[in-house]
């Protein structure tokens, strides 16, 4: 039917994790964002301040073959899959050894082969 990215791509060459962003995010229980709030958070999406956060992962990976380069984010489900690990582990991890820019475990996904799928099916909300 149309475009190229109508058909999964597998990346062929290179996956870096991209420094320089979060890659993790404090989140309500529903799952989604949190800001902080006067010595709590609050959730947008309940419409109410949050005492207790969980963390979930947002990672972002460049990937890139002999054509191109894209920026793909791999959410909490997708990650806690790759790594085994939840979350919250690499935070507790990463605060005991005040690691670098993201942790050393995820280095582990540089020239890993992936295969991902785009769905140019969702309208992007502006």
């Amino acid at each position: 039917s149309g475009s190229r990215f109508d058909r999964p791509i597998r990346s062929g060459f290179d996956n870096l994790v991209v420094d320089g962003h979060d890659w993790w995010y404090p989140a309500c229980k529903c799952h989604k964002g949190v800001v902080p709030d006067f010595g709590a958070y609050f959730c947008s999406a309940c419409d109410k301040r949050v005492f207790q956060v969980v963390p979930r992962f947002r990672v972002k990976i460049e990937v890139t073959d002999d054509k191109a380069s894209c920026v793909f984010v791999l959410f909490d489900f997708e990650m806690s899959y790759i790594k085994e690990k939840s979350c919250a582990y690499f935070v507790a991890q990463s605060k005991a050894r005040n690691a670098g820019p993201h942790p050393i475990e995820f280095d582990g996904l540089v020239g890993k082969k992936m295969l991902f799928s785009i769905d140019n099916s969702l309208k992007q909300l502006v």
